[in-house]
């Protein structure tokens, strides 16, 4: 038993030369409580020389952090089980109190009768401070102290099943600093770091103890104003910070001067979720930025559900072409010398499930924002080109087919490959391929994409200016650009016959393009008078709604059988 071990063992030096170098501390205590045994470790953590602690009782180390039923019921438990273990704040001879692990273990002779008492103290008070310096690292930013993206979710949402219940009002502040990555860029991140802890002091000096404000990423903070009593209150705290942020900021030889946007959301008015009230700020920030920084605005929940509308049109978008609702519809270009069908252009259509039929003006722009406009350009681009082959093989002459390109399209590393890769699975000649770009491709200024024009050009394909008129229109770039045809907006031919400047730009139009050895299209040409003012100076091909508004594949066959062009509808 280990009474008897010890007890044995105490007058052999060797096995107390043992005892003294456990990292534990041990202590033995008669049947009343008087220490007769101590060890180095002991001795180590209290502070107490053995000559100092023998004969004294435990009380000297007592922290007065316990009761006195707390020590009574040790007592009563030690009595009755012979055991007792737990934590404990004892105080060392220098008056700091520590957190130990205590066991303490009866020690009985043969007749069973309790002769003394070991304590094992074990120092838990390191190990105590890890668990809160993890437990800090996890809810807190280790450069600005501060609490950390994790800590504001589980403080808010506290927050808002307690207002909830009593109907208070909630302020969310979302806070990114102005010009901080010059900073960064200039100075470097050390000083960075240091704008960040002066900015979070500065922040935090402007709010109430009830309020808290967090570090959410780089230069972005969260502060949280609970329990106010109107909009304005929320306010004359953004405009606080403002100003505190906008003093100069002294870095060692350095003085920066940065400003703060601020986007505002409140609860319950903006919205009862913390997603929602934080997303809704955030966009108020954006906008405070936009309207040029060092402000701050009010969520707009309208503006909010807009983008939400969005978010819901665009992965309808990316949905659409393996749900197939995207088609292509095809209008006639027609020749005004032969009288006949010369191409087609494919134009882009998707019939929404729940919207209806979305107009290409509504849901390029987005294609072209999120990226989409690659694979729904080189889907359009492949689908034209086997349809104008599938006509071919039904037996209709071969005419072009003019493919609306994406500035993004061109400017793609891949968009090269990708077109000689249709043409050749499609088995459609180079040359029946017409590429329609606007001129906003000139204001790139882009080497690759006029490469890349120039190779395609080379490989036979036909490159054409949509829109011409409405843009840069730069006659530099006609001349610089591979260009093959010119088409004349509609906005040019709508009042060309009754606006005599609409007639000379439109005229003036066609006779450059000659001059260039360019073909020249009109656009949107729907009267004989329109036809006939365009006729005269050489137009080359017309198309519009005179002739036939752009019509599904299926019809077309079926169109060029009963509604070819007579000659003289042209005269």
């Amino acid at each position: 038993m280990i009474s008897d071990i010890l007890e044995s063992t105490l007058e052999n030096v060797s096995f107390d030369q043992v005892i003294q170098q456990i990292k534990q501390g041990i202590m033995i205590t008669d049947t009343i409580g008087h220490i007769l045994y101590v060890n180095t470790t002991f001795c180590g953590v209290t502070g107490y020389e053995p000559k100092e602690i023998i004969g004294k009782t435990p009380d000297i180390l007592k922290s007065e952090m316990h009761d006195d039923d707390f020590y009574r019921f040790i007592w009563t438990t030690l009595y009755e089980d012979g055991y007792w273990q737990g934590e404990v704040y004892n105080r060392n001879k220098a008056g700091e109190i520590y957190l130990q692990w205590l066991d303490i273990n009866d020690m009985k002779n043969d007749q069973g009768e309790v002769t003394r008492y070991v304590f094992i103290f074990t120092d838990i008070q390191k190990h105590k401070q890890a668990q809160k310096d993890i437990a800090f690292l996890a809810y807190h930013d280790p450069l600005t102290k501060l609490p950390n993206r994790l800590y504001v979710h589980q403080h808010l949402q506290s927050l808002l099943n307690k207002e909830h219940e009593h109907q208070q009002m909630i302020a969310l502040l979302y806070l990114d600093l102005d010009r901080f990555k010059q900073i960064n860029d200039t100075l470097g991140h050390s000083y960075g770091d240091e704008v960040l802890i002066q900015a979070a002091s500065r922040v935090e000096s402007c709010l109430r103890k009830s309020d808290m404000v967090s570090r959410v990423g780089g230069d972005e903070f969260i502060c949280i104003l609970s329990g106010i009593s109107s909009q304005s209150d929320a306010e004359t705290v953004a405009q606080k910070i403002i100003k505190a942020i906008s003093q100069p900021f002294y870095l060692d030889n350095f003085e920066s001067h940065i400003s703060v946007s601020i986007g505002i959301s409140f609860y319950p008015y903006d919205g009862d979720d913390i997603e929602t009230l934080v997303t809704y700020a955030d966009s108020a920030m954006y906008r405070a930025k936009k309207m040029g920084s060092n402000q701050y605005q009010l969520a707009q929940v309208e503006e909010n559900a807009g983008a939400f509308e969005k978010l819901i049109f665009e992965n309808s978008l990316r949905n659409a072409l393996q749900e197939e609702t995207l088609t292509l519809h095809y209008q006639p270009l027609i020749d005004t010398k032969t009288h006949k069908v010369s191409g087609f252009e494919a134009l882009l259509r998707w019939e929404h499930p729940d919207f209806g039929t979305v107009s290409p003006m509504d849901f390029i722009p987005l294609a072209e924002e999120t990226g989409l406009i690659i694979p729904i350009g080189e889907w359009v681009m492949r689908t034209a080109c086997r349809q104008n082959m599938s006509w071919q093989r039904d037996g209709s002459p071969p005419t072009r087919m003019a493919v609306n390109i994406s500035t993004l399209q061109i400017l793609d590393s891949n968009f090269l490959k990708t077109v000689l890769e249709i043409l050749e699975e499609t088995k459609m000649p180079a040359d029946l391929l017409e590429l329609e770009i606007t001129e906003t491709i000139f204001m790139e200024e882009s080497s690759s994409a006029l490469l890349t024009l120039r190779q395609l050009r080379e490989k036979g394909v036909r490159i054409s200016i949509d829109d011409f008129g409405t843009g840069y229109s730069s006659l530099y770039y006609l001349k610089s650009f591979p260009v093959d045809t010119i088409k004349i907006d509609r906005t040019l031919i709508q009042d060309i016959n009754t606006n005599q400047k609409s007639e000379a730009i439109a005229h003036s139009v066609i006779s450059l393009a000659n001059n260039l050895n360019m073909k020249v299209i009109a656009e949107g040409v729907e009267t004989i008078e329109q036809l006939s003012i365009l006729r005269e100076p050489k137009c080359d091909e017309i198309q519009g709604f005179l002739f036939s508004k752009p019509i599904p594949s299926s019809n077309v066959m079926h169109w060029m059988e009963n509604n070819y062009v007579e000659e003289k509808r042209l005269i």
